[in-house]
């Protein structure tokens, strides 16, 4: 072998490895860790007076939103827990949505589908 061939060996070996490194580097960015995935929601279906109701807590946002036909009477009211602090409650008659404040995870959620009712309470998921 002369000089010139091992120099091309090497600097091919350089580039395969290079290559290597590089797709490994984005298998890696591309690849969803446990720290980022997104989980899905906690989740509950509330039945009233016949008619169903979902209520999810997705840690970034909360809802309570009808499952049933939209003639079942009443209100979706949803209310969340940030930094061990209580929301007003809000509520709309086909979905009451609440997201977190910018930069803050929801711990907690209440919910429920008359103003009167007793709440159920949903943990954010981890």
């Amino acid at each position: 072998m002369n000089g010139e061939t091992v120099h091309l060996k090497k600097r091919n070996s350089t580039i395969g490895s290079v290559a290597a490194l590089a797709m490994a580097a984005v298998a890696v960015v591309a690849a969803p860790s446990s720290a980022f995935a997104v989980a899905g929601p906690t989740k509950r279906i509330i039945e009233r007076s016949g008619c169903l109701w979902t209520a999810e807590n997705w840690g970034f946002e909360a809802e309570t939103h009808r499952s049933s036909p939209n003639d079942c009477s009443g209100h979706g009211w949803v209310q969340i827990k940030v930094n061990n602090s209580w929301s007003a409650w809000k509520h709309d008659y086909q979905e009451a949505k609440l997201p977190a404040p910018a930069g803050q995870r929801i711990q907690q959620s209440r919910h429920k589908t008359c103003s009167d009712c007793d709440p159920i309470t949903l943990n954010a998921p981890r």
